[in-house]
Formats: structure tokens, C-alpha cells, sequence
């Protein structure tokens, strides 16, 4: 996860300690209920971590995808879109039909990804420098 973020307009310094802390926080509930059915870590042929993505549910019910990272050596390979179609798959499975997400405006290419996935922008939040990002044509591909 760490890797995954320095450079990127997310990248706020955090260390490795922050960056166990925040996934334990996520997995506690800190971001809603913790989806595990639609959460999954991407490994390699070799067994190594390659991406992982993380839901909850929002105070509405609506699945909202906490973190998407991808092992940056292994960028540009759709780890992501392959982790997010996969979750996709599961929420619509389980009655879902639209999932959320938070994205840094400035992060160009996840921007890109979101929208070439289906998703379209739903809020602005201008205090941030993000725009929430739903309901996603994406569920149940």
C-alpha cells in the first residue's frame, strides 16, 4: 500500500506504521462495516502481493471502496481494474447495484480508470480536492 501511493497526489508521507495502522483501522470498521466478501489481494504466479482492494459499507448501505492499490513495478497490467470488476462481481452477487468511491481530482490516472470502468462523478468536494465516485455501470460486469 505504501509504495503503491508515494508519489501520487495521495501520497501524504505516511510510514509503514501508518500505513498497517490505517488497513487495521479499515478492517475495524474506521471507514464502515468491512466488506472481506469483496475485499481481495492480487498475487503474483509467485504468491507475492501484487494489489489489494478494500470495501465497506457507507452509513446508507451503499458499498464503498476504501483503498485500491496496486505493487507499482506491477503497475499498468489491469491489477486494478481486475480487483475492481472483481469486487464489482461479488457486490452484485450479493444485491448490490452501485458501489462508491472517494478519488483524488489530481490523480489523473486513477481518475481515468474509474471513468474507463464506468463510473461517473456524483459530488464535487472542493475542501478535499476529491469527487465521489458512483454508482458504477461497473457492478455486476
Amino acid at each position: 500500500m505504501l509504495a503503491a501511493y508515494r508519489g501520487t497526489p495521495d501520497d501524504e508521507g505516511e510510514t509503514l506504521a501508518d500505513a498497517v495502522a490505517i488497513l487495521r483501522s479499515a478492517m475495524a470498521g474506521a471507514f464502515g462495516p468491512w466488506l472481506p466478501e469483496a475485499s481481495f489481494v492480487a498475487r503474483d504466479r509467485g504468491g507475492r502481493s501484487s494489489g489489494a482492494i478494500v470495501t465497506a459499507l457507507e452509513d446508507d448501505g451503499t458499498p464503498f471502496i476504501v483503498f485500491v492499490f496496486v505493487d507499482p513495478d506491477r503497475g499498468g497490467h489491469g491489477i486494478a481494474s481486475l480487483l475492481i470488476s472483481r469486487s464489482c462481481r461479488a457486490l452484485s452477487d450479493s444485491g448490490h447495484r452501485t458501489i462508491r468511491l472517494w478519488v483524488n481530482t489530481a490523480n489523473e490516472r486513477a481518475v481515468s480508470l474509474y471513468r474507463h470502468l464506468g463510473f461517473v462523478e456524483v459530488v464535487a468536494d472542493s475542501r478535499h480536492g476529491s469527487s465521489a465516485v458512483g454508482p458504477a455501470t461497473a457492478v455486476g460486469k
